[in-house]
């Protein structure tokens, strides 16, 4: 365990409850009584409203909320400005709008000055913020400053969480760090890459590839490069503490992945997500856009068609698997998906794709693309069809003398 992993879990052991410290709506004191007037009954009841729409996921819903809340309340009303100030930086930074989401969440530490998990969660948000923005050093700080905020145990999880994946963590003292013109890449020195150089290149110009696809080459390093910590192994990133590798967080621009993993498909998630900003996310769309861009093949049908004839069957139902990405083990669904995203790619134009990517459903593909959609699909699963029921049928044996 690091040394602040260390200091967090001892803060979260030793936080008393001297005030309710939950992750959501943290609006200290009581709620209105009879004495209160009907004013700030209304402003607790429209901050209390900018809270359950975050609970319930709706992030533009929190925004619009707490500038209500924001607008109406007056500046006696510490607490609940506080409150709302939260909700709204909360919420842009998890949409990926860290510019956005820093003054309100600057304007919520010069609110508060009591040291609870309700401050702490403002200031790992604005950890998040810095590093989305490229201000390694602030983020560390506003990270660091936590541990004396008495955090809940999910508040110190949180942090500890970023700061490994921040690259903060002594794990990466001996890392070797690359530089190339919109990436930024550290390296764990037991990686067995020959040539660090080269293989920093081939990710640059990848990214720079999947940019211009998707119509904007300024998101590779806006708002500051990608990050790309490039791990030996699974096992060596388990070890650091890290549950899981070969992902992305696309709202602060950073992936983690071994040094094997197909060279797009990160990269990908970080730069489709910046080019757009989603609204609405499905796992088919935002999956197939990786998948489409890893670089691994150009014959997405017999990719496709070679993981379903592993399962034993030759069919597959993509609308059915739009709608519930489970159906299917990872590793047919991530195909197929990727077999998807080549045929809109192939029949669509870049407009209809990056349209396709800020809201990902099949009702909006529909209204997109037109009745040419259902045809599309129907196609494509005729050919992944085909292409495995030939793979599954008996080899004809050579005819030899």
């Amino acid at each position: 365990m690091g040394a602040l992993a260390a200091t967090l879990a001892a803060g979260a052991s030793a936080a008393t409850p001297l005030r309710a410290q939950p992750n959501l709506a943290p609006v200290r004191g009581g709620g209105p009584t009879a004495r209160e007037p009907a004013a700030a009954a209304r402003t607790r009841a429209l901050v209390d409203s900018t809270w359950a729409a975050y609970a319930r996921g709706d992030r533009p819903g929190t925004v619009a909320r707490a500038e209500r809340a924001l607008e109406e309340l007056p500046s006696s009303h510490r607490n609940a400005r506080f409150a709302a100030s939260v909700a709204a930086g909360r919420a842009l930074a998890d949409m990926g709008d860290a510019a956005a989401a820093l003054p309100h969440l600057e304007r919520a530490l010069a609110l508060d000055t009591l040291r609870d998990a309700a401050r702490g969660w403002a200031l790992a948000y604005v950890g998040k913020v810095r590093y989305a923005l490229g201000d390694p050093e602030r983020a560390r700080e506003a990270l660091a400053g936590v541990a004396a905020l008495r955090p809940t145990t999910r508040l110190a999880a949180t942090v500890a969480t970023d700061w490994r994946l921040f690259g903060f963590d002594t794990t990466y003292a001996r890392w070797i760090s690359l530089r190339t013109p919109h990436l930024r890449l550290r390296v764990s020195p037991t990686a067995p890459i020959l040539d660090r150089a080269a293989f920093a290149d081939v990710r640059e110009r990848a990214a720079m590839q999947i940019a211009a696809a998707l119509g904007d080459t300024s998101v590779v390093s806006a708002p500051k490069p990608i990050d790309m910590f490039i791990w030996d192994t699974e096992t060596e990133a388990h070890a650091a503490g890290l549950t899981r590798v070969h992902f992305a967080r696309p709202t602060v621009g950073l992936t983690h992945m071994t040094w094997d993993q197909t060279v797009g498909h990160e990269l990908a998630h970080v730069i489709a997500y910046r080019a757009v900003r989603p609204v609405v996310a499905t796992l088919l769309v935002t999956e197939g856009v990786a998948v489409y861009f890893d670089g691994s093949t150009q014959d997405r049908v017999g990719e496709a068609a070679a993981a379903l004839s592993g399962l034993g069957t030759t069919q597959v139902d993509v609308r059915a698997l739009w709608a519930d990405w489970d159906r299917l083990p990872p590793g047919v669904a991530y195909p197929v998906a990727g077999a998807v995203i080549d045929a809109l790619a192939r029949g669509g134009d870049l407009a209809q794709l990056r349209a396709l990517l800020r809201v990902q459903t099949l009702a909006e593909a529909r209204r997109i693309y037109g009745p040419a959609l259902d045809a599309w699909l129907d196609l494509l699963e005729q050919q992944i069809a085909a292409r495995a029921a030939a793979l599954l049928s008996p080899q004809t044996p050579d005819a030899r003398p």
